[in-house]
């Protein structure tokens, strides 16, 4: 009886030694790996920040695996409270940075799919897409203002649409237009939709709200696909694609309208 006893007592001691040992490796486990993702968060808010999305559409999918592969593993930890703050302190801040570009990267893969459309000649298909990427883009603000998700890099943007607007300008070609007027960073973006470079000379662009009038100096040409920034206040400056107007604020930040004429004072375009 007694060495009945002494084997039962011997197998509880050693399940429990099993289970703890088991418990005391799940959870250093998980640690390790939620070690590790916090190191690619490191490196992935790092990205976001550089504001270049081809290199954060790159870095997107390693950071979705390194956060599956920390939550399988947690998953195997005993006790929720232990869970729940492996999950908080590891899972939970990688989780909002991806859901911060989550948007960004699914514009650019789709980007992506419709340059391959545009190379194959498949318009109709390209622009199906390109009415996917306007919801698309309605549904990022809505989500973004609801979960008050911090501000991307403008770079991010301004890389997004200027791809859009070049492939919108294949797909359906516009010719020289006003694509974007930002009012408080003062700046006026000119694209050349069309297939061959253009000569601006002469061209002017007026804000209408005051009637100031910046006129493309002698030589000024558009590469096709190409854009010129027209900048003003006291950050402008010229560079390889920007012009510089003005070191003075020219547009109304209440509101303000932004046309374009060619050389023989024709409308070209309008930006309201």
């Amino acid at each position: 009886m007694l060495k009945k006893f002494i084997f039962m007592l011997t197998v509880v001691f050693i399940t429990c030694t099993v289970s703890t040992t088991y418990a005391n490796t799940a959870a250093n486990q998980a640690k390790s790996n939620g070690e590790r993702l916090l190191e690619r968060l490191a490196n992935f808010e790092e990205t976001i920040d550089s504001g270049e999305i081809m290199a954060i559409d790159r870095h997107y999918d390693a950071l979705s695996n390194e956060i599956k592969k920390t939550e399988l593993s947690i998953g195997k930890v005993s006790g929720k409270s232990n869970r729940d703050y492996l999950n908080n302190t590891y899972v939970k801040p990688a989780k909002i940075a991806r859901e911060r570009v989550i948007y960004e990267v699914s514009q650019y893969r789709l980007l992506l799919i419709i340059q391959d459309q545009v190379d194959e000649g498949n318009v109709e298909k390209a622009e199906a897409n390109l009415e996917k990427l306007e919801r698309l883009k309605k549904r990022a603000v809505e989500i973004k203002n609801a979960g008050g998700y911090e501000g991307l890099p403008e770079a991010v943007e301004f890389d997004l649409r200027y791809t859009e607007n070049y492939l919108a300008g294949i797909i359906t070609p516009r010719g020289i237009y006003i694509s974007d007027v930002d009012l408080e960073w003062e700046s006026v973006t000119v694209m050349n939709d069309t297939n061959e470079t253009v000569d601006i000379s002469g061209w002017y662009l007026i804000s209408e709200e005051g009637n100031q009038r910046y006129d493309f100096p002698e030589g000024s040409t558009m590469e096709a696909g190409y854009y010129i920034a027209v900048l003003s206040g006291p950050d402008a400056y010229d560079g390889a694609y920007e012009q510089l107007w003005t070191t003075s604020y020219m547009w109304n930040n209440n509101g303000d309208a932004a046309l374009l004429y060619n050389a023989d004072g024709e409308l070209i375009s309008e930006y309201r």
